[in-house]
């Protein structure tokens, strides 16, 4: 596998669980799970925070609608731990989108998506 991925340092084995090195791998769903992380922050701070926080949610909102790219797998795996995972992500970007919503409508712009 490591072959395959072309780099020895891909994979990493902790208390014998086999996974992928995030320092090397660039998985779209965490990255995903970090943007949310990323928005969730931004949103809770005061709304004072200004033009440049209001710069920094519009991208990640951006970044966000570039990463989401319909249910993972596209609904094509029924497997336990895909359906699960498929789920949490389409509740995660909901929850944040209705978040962000809330949040553009709070600070008046109207113009915001």
């Amino acid at each position: 596998m490591r072959r395959l991925l072309g780099s020895e340092r891909a994979l990493l084995l902790s208390d014998g669980k086999l996974s992928l090195n995030p320092a090397v791998c660039w998985v779209d769903v965490w990255a995903f799970e970090r943007q949310l992380g990323r928005l969730d922050d931004l949103i809770k701070q005061p709304v004072a925070s200004g033009a440049d926080s209001t710069l920094a949610i519009a991208r990640l909102a951006t970044r966000l609608s570039a990463l989401y790219r319909g249910p993972f797998l596209g609904r094509e795996i029924n497997a336990a731990w895909a359906v699960a995972l498929r789920e949490r992500l389409i509740h995660k970007f909901l929850c944040h989108l209705g978040a962000l919503g809330r949040h553009w409508e709070f600070t008046g712009n109207w113009d915001r998506r």
